[in-house]
């Protein structure tokens, strides 16, 4: 009887595709050892790929390889998925391979370090011929002391670019002698989704996934699978669902359409009845709302489960071409005379409602308007040569006066000016070091006399576009988008932060290595912000930024920030908590769901007498970006924008 588990490589015949938008199993450079490779810019143009051969050893498919030039040869590599080996033990490598190009060579190799063509494995055969037949190589080797995962490469030379390889039945198993090819196991699977935006679901639709099998017993098995869904931050189980169907032998690849109503990021694994993984990769997928600018309420979720709410939403269009997008600031102040301002990202519009969000009206202002006081004051904050200057107009931006400067903040993202209980204002800016390499430190700089004089810069956290919330007891909440980048010479970050950073890398694909992390980092100061404890995140998944908050009478702080990842059908959402920011309630709350590009948002709590007479409203201004960035010349005329900025403005108040 043939011992499917000696193979200790998963999808070794091939069957199964290589990963619904990049490779995630076979020639996968997104793990702990091929990363680097993509740090260094060594991914091939034409990535290996599983393809269909009349002529093949096992099964219907191969692996196909296009080789391309890089130095002085044409080179190609097919990476194996990452694997558990035990350290200092002998295992054998066994593939069957065959090339119709005459020069072709193969040398086998076994990484247990981070991968870099310009070096060699820490085990490697000699170079070997090709030839038009399959042909069985075999390579044995020793693993590494210490070391418990290996990637192992087939690499292909050929004295002409464009010169194709296949591979079929691969092998790695203890020992020093090659068995008789079996695959890992006698029954492998694989989930994977097919919507034309990779990776994204809706729920106005089922959710459909495709089960792809590969039955290597040579008859048809009575089998239970199991494809378990969970929720990819905690791992909590969202469904489990049943496949109790034979599976035919060989190659089988079915449409499950799944009733799923739930919202959130998730990620999708294939059991057998031993309760064995036999999926050679997580398939990580969204599950987005959608809902459109007429619909008069809010969508929220409480272990992932979808509910609705009332709430009253308008649109602001957005009709200024001087920008492609129309992004408020993260607060809106409401003023003595129950006026509330929205700053926008233009620079030079300012909206206005005197009744609580229902009507607007437009004002043209010289300066970038970057807060607006209670007594109606507005303060303009702007970098000069390396300093911050300040203004203030009292006939709404009409006149303004130069009150102070801010020196050294260069490469500055500032937050909104706030004036607290005591008369004092706080400014919260995010400042890059002027002559060194490294990410924003935000730092609070306090006035006690109206803007004329400021304190120096308190380091609150890491980070960018900050805001800062004074609590009904005197605490000051921060909050600041953290986006650091991943260091080529620390790339072990990314994988303590595996499960949000794996969606975002696959939805991006396989060139480019931005953040290994991007979210809102939260910091409270008790002192009026001389000094700042307690950091930590308040957001999980990458591109969540740009967060504030509110806090509604009853002394809920509610926290709103944006979420782009992936961008379509992403938005604002928002979340409650009751002790002040230091635990959040399950509901998730998602305010807007855009079709083209998410904006930012800013709120505030409305009086009752704005509201519905009742206290606890909130007033959220929710931005939206074009299609496509058109940049600050305007659109041309033949574009065709299907998605134009635009501003909602929503009222609602979350749940009990």
């Amino acid at each position: 009887m043939v011992d499917f588990r000696r193979n200790i490589l998963p999808n070794a015949s091939f069957e199964l595709d290589f990963g619904d938008h990049v490779p995630t199993n076979w020639a996968d450079t997104q793990n702990e050892l091929s990363l680097k490779l993509q740090v260094l810019g060594q991914i091939a143009e034409t990535q290996p790929r599983s393809a269909i051969l009349a002529d093949t050893v096992d099964g219907e498919r191969v692996a196909r390889v296009e080789t391309e030039a890089r130095d002085d040869e044409a080179v190609g590599h097919l990476l194996s998925p990452m694997v558990s080996v035990t350290p200092c033990t002998p295992y054998v490598i066994s593939i069957f391979a065959r090339s119709d190009d005459p020069s072709a060579r193969l040398e086998i190799g076994l990484w247990t370090r981070p991968i870099d063509w310009a070096q060699t494995p820490d085990n490697s055969s000699f170079s070997q011929p090709l030839s038009p037949m399959w042909q069985r190589f075999e390579f044995a080797c020793c693993t590494d002391e210490l070391e418990e995962r290996a990637v192992v490469d087939f690499k292909v030379a050929t004295e002409e670019e464009g010169s194709v390889v296949f591979f079929d039945a691969a092998q790695l198993e203890p020992g020093a002698l090659a068995t008789d090819f079996a695959t890992r196991f006698a029954l492998e699977g694989a989930v994977a989704g097919r919507r034309e935006r990779p990776l994204i679901h809706l729920n106005d639709s089922p959710l459909e996934l495709y089960l792809t099998t590969h039955n290597n017993t040579g008859a048809e098995r009575e089998e239970r699978l199991e494809l378990k869904i969970v929720e990819l931050v905690g791992d909590r189980e969202i469904l489990t669902y049943c496949i109790d169907d034979p599976i035919p032998m060989g190659r089988d690849e079915r449409l499950i359409a799944l009733d799923f109503p739930f919202i959130g990021e998730f990620r999708a694994r294939l059991y057998n009845r031993d309760g064995a993984q036999i999926s050679p990769e997580d398939y990580i997928f969204v599950n987005y709302p959608v809902f459109e600018d007429v619909f008069q309420g809010v969508v929220y979720t409480r272990k992932s489960a979808v509910f609705e709410m009332p709430a009253q939403r308008s649109v602001l269009p957005w009709t200024n071409d001087r920008n492609w997008y129309s992004d408020p600031g993260p607060t809106l102040t409401l003023t003595d005379d129950d006026a509330i301002h929205v700053q926008t990202s233009d620079g030079h519009t300012v909206m206005r409602t005197p009744d609580g969000g229902r009507s607007w009206e437009s004002l043209q202002v010289e300066k970038t308007v970057n807060s607006v006081l209670r007594d109606g004051g507005f303060m303009a904050v702007e970098p000069v040569g390396g300093d911050l200057v300040i203004y203030r107009s009292d006939d709404q931006g009409s006149d303004w006066e130069l009150l102070s400067r801010i020196e050294g903040a260069a490469q500055a993202q500032i937050g909104p000016i706030e004036a607290l209980s005591d008369g004092s204002l706080i400014l919260p800016v995010g400042i890059m070091p002027a002559l060194k390499e490294g990410s924003h430190t935000v730092y609070a700089f306090r006035s006690m006399d109206g803007g004329l004089n400021w304190s120096d810069g308190a380091p609150i956290c890491p980070g960018g576009e900050p805001q800062i919330l004074e609590l009904h007891s005197g605490r000051l909440l921060a909050f600041c988008r953290n986006n650091p980048m991943v260091p080529p010479d620390d790339l072990g970050r990314p994988f303590r932060n595996k499960g949000p950073w794996q969606l975002w890398q696959r939805f991006q694909g396989t060139r480019g290595l931005s953040s290994y992390t991007k979210r809102i980092t939260l910091a409270e100061s008790d002192d009026g912000g001389l000094t700042w404890h307690s950091q930590r995140p308040a957001t999980w998944l990458l591109e969540e930024m740009h967060g504030g908050a509110v806090q509604l009478p009853d002394g809920r702080v509610v926290f709103i920030y944006t979420h782009r990842g992936p961008t379509h059908r992403g938005g604002e959402r928002a979340k409650v908590s009751s002790d002040e920011g230091k635990t959040w309630h399950e509901e998730l709350y998602f305010l807007t769901a855009s079709p083209s590009y998410p904006g930012y948002s800013g709120s505030c709590v409305l009086p009752p007498h704005l509201a519905d007479g009742d206290p606890g409203m909130i007033l959220s201004v929710v931005g939206e970006r074009a299609e496509r960035n058109w940049g600050s010349e305007g659109p041309s005329t033949d574009e065709g924008f299907v998605y134009k900025p635009k501003l909602q403005a929503i009222r609602w108040r979350p749940v009990h």
